[in-house]
């Protein structure tokens, strides 16, 4: 595109669009609105015709350079195309051809306004500098920044910087990403806010390792390093720029030091009526999940209930229960049933009982040192939104510090879940929980179902031990959770004593790799426990 003979005289106010300093005046007493466009034409044309569209002919010789502006010289500023107009700063940005595309104004108050085709805008000052493969570049996030880095490093070394800041850093830096891969090195010198850093650490990952590294600057950015006589200061956080290594890789000293970090995997025992499962697994351990399954009425959420008592009495963990099919006085009466013996549904008038009332009164209000109540129990009968649950258990952790958490069943999740795929469902929920386990330090217990597989044995409600590819849904429950225990019982058995007895099966166990039948136990139908039953004989060398 050739430019006009005519040259730009001043800017005046637009009576098209009303802008008060953005029609530019020219020689030939031609104008053009830099703000709507419009265009009046003198003796010659200042803009030429592209197609049918009317294409912006960027005129720099109407900038004036102060000597300095925020300490950086006239020379620096010229060779950026950086000046003043109108009381306003004002710069050009180019295309990858090397042609004006846009002209960029900054005001006292540091706002900014854009003519011309911000889009085709490569990042400031690439005009300038010509890749090479034996310089280091540096990018900053703005146009000041950029111009004080060059002043200080006498206009020797490329730098550039991002045309709309950092909070665009990641969109302007994939636009220009083979410019900035054709260097020697990338040196990222944002701001050293968190904004500013955060921004960096983000562009930095979006290169090969060791390519693009970070300068930590002691000031807040370049242009205080500048005005501040710190050139030395910069020039050295150039060449001491680091490569960012996220902080969840860990290497080096940090993982020595993990030698005499408190070991959070303690094991903490089953109840006494399960020795051998105690044997097998080592117990239960913060930071794992732990799935309990069986077939219908096999007993796994009596079961879970004698644990939610068990750890309650044996250890001084806050607990976290979520039954989503039952309400919560259902929860909170078979809380007081374990601990008292005796099954208080089958009860007339068992809450007029001062015995229930005092034992009911104790469970609930039990707090720990801190003043948390022991038992958090959330009413979620008929709600059963994952997020929900999710944010109840982040909730019941950090709030309530709970430490164990039962959740039953996480089938019934996937229902909640409108129009997906129940394998794909299971998977995501699956990867939610053994996620909060770790971000949390919680132990969390989920009941599922299993799947109608008989295995070409018996069916699982007259005994049938089923493995861990029965478990319904999803292969994802079975690879994710970190012990898996089954009940089994013969629904069907000739004499009472048989169909009260389960056998408790460990189907996987990450700790220990320890698999197979446990305990035989026994239900109550007198007290509605279950008690350990004869089969249950521990080596003395098996114990923990």
């Amino acid at each position: 595109m050739e430019n006009s003979d005519a040259a730009y005289m001043y800017k005046t106010r637009c009576d098209n669009c009303g802008s008060s300093d953005a029609n530019a005046v020219y020689s030939d007493d031609g104008k053009h609105c830099f703000s709507c466009g419009t265009t009046v034409r003198g003796d010659k044309d200042t803009f030429q015709q592209s197609g049918t569209k009317m294409k912006k002919e960027f005129n720099p010789s109407f900038l004036e350079y102060p000597n300095q502006i925020r300490g950086i010289s006239k020379v620096t500023l010229e060779k950026f195309t950086y000046g003043v107009a109108n009381g306003k700063h004002c710069t050009y940005y180019y295309d990858t051809e090397g042609d004006i595309v846009a002209e960029k104004y900054r005001t006292k108050n540091k706002e900014f306004a854009w003519s011309g085709s911000a889009k085709e805008a490569t990042l400031f000052g690439q005009h300038v500098w010509k890749p090479s493969d034996r310089i280091k570049l540096v990018i900053t996030e703005g146009e000041i920044d950029c111009l004080s880095v060059s002043e200080m490093q006498q206009n020797k070394y490329p730098v550039v910087s991002l045309p709309n800041g950092a909070a665009s850093a990641k969109r302007d830096v994939k636009a220009n990403y083979e410019y900035l891969s054709s260097f020697k090195e990338l040196i990222i010198m944002f701001d050293s806010d968190e904004v500013g850093q955060k921004a960096a650490k983000e562009v930095q990952l979006m290169f090969p390792p060791k390519y693009a590294k970070i300068a930590k600057l002691p000031l807040k950015d370049a242009n205080e390093m500048l005005k501040q006589g710190k050139s030395k200061e910069l020039v050295s956080a150039i060449f001491q720029a680091e490569t960012h290594t996220p902080e969840e890789i860990k290497s080096g000293n940090k993982l020595v030091e993990l030698l005499n970090k408190v070991d959070n995997t303690k094991g903490h025992p089953f109840p006494s009526f399960l020795p051998l499962l105690n044997s097998k697994s080592r117990g239960v351990r913060l930071g794992d999940l732990t799935i309990l399954t069986g077939g219908t009425s096999s007993g796994k959420t009596t079961v879970a209930k004698q644990l939610e008592l068990h750890f309650h009495e044996t250890t001084d963990f806050n607990q976290g229960i979520i039954h989503l099919e039952e309400n919560i006085r259902t929860t909170v009466e078979g809380l007081v049933s374990i601990k008292m013996g005796r099954r208080l549904h089958l009860e007339e008038d068992s809450h007029k009982d001062p015995a229930v009332i005092e034992e009911w009164t104790k469970l609930c209000t039990a707090m720990d040192d801190e003043g948390n109540y022991r038992y958090s129990i959330l009413d979620a009968f008929g709600s059963v939104d994952p997020e929900k649950v999710y944010s109840m258990i982040r909730y019941q952790a950090q709030v309530d510090k709970c430490k164990i958490i039962y959740l039953d069943h996480i089938s019934i999740l996937v229902s909640g879940m409108m129009e997906v795929d129940e394998r794909k469902a299971l998977d995501k929920i699956m990867t939610d929980l053994k996620s909060l386990t770790q971000e949390l330090g919680i132990h969390i217990f989920a009941i599922c179902h299993l799947n109608n597989n008989v295995n070409g044995g018996k069916p699982f409600e007259e005994g049938g031990v089923p493995n861990v590819n029965n478990l319904r849904g999803s292969g994802g429950i079975k690879q994710l959770a970190d012990n898996v225990i089954a009940t089994t019982r013969d629904q069907m058995a000739e004499t009472q004593e048989e169909r009260n007895q389960v056998s408790i099966h460990l189907l996987k166990c990450r700790h220990t790799g320890d698999t197979g039948k446990a305990d035989e136990i026994t239900y109550s139908k007198d007290t509605g426990l279950f008690e350990q039953g004869f089969s249950s004989v521990v080596n003395e060398n098996d114990t923990f």
